[in-house]
């Protein structure tokens, strides 16, 4: 799975489309970059996946459950720090 490696700052969510399908950068993503880092409206970083197997594949493995999530240290969904421990079980 290829990381966002742009500059470019994402903002979450993205802005509606206007023709009721999903936003443009959804289909960008999917091509460019399927793992992105994205900011949620707090400014906390998030790891977007926008391709579907890649989504049924977290979905099914056993270490993304929220148990998992419990034991990691912090406080809170967006702890700091917690995306680096993510991204190395994708």
């Amino acid at each position: 799975m290829a990381m966002n490696t742009t500059d470019q700052r994402l903002e979450f969510p993205f802005p509606a489309n206007g023709q009721g399908g999903p936003p443009a950068q959804y289909g960008l993503l999917r091509s460019a970059s399927p793992l992105a880092k994205v900011y949620l409206p707090d400014q906390q970083p998030v790891l977007l996946m926008t391709r579907y197997r890649d989504v049924v594949a977290v979905l099914a493995d056993k270490r993304f459950s929220r148990a998992a999530a419990a034991r990691l240290s912090g406080v809170g969904f967006g702890r700091s720090g917690d995306i680096g421990v993510w991204k190395t079980l994708i």
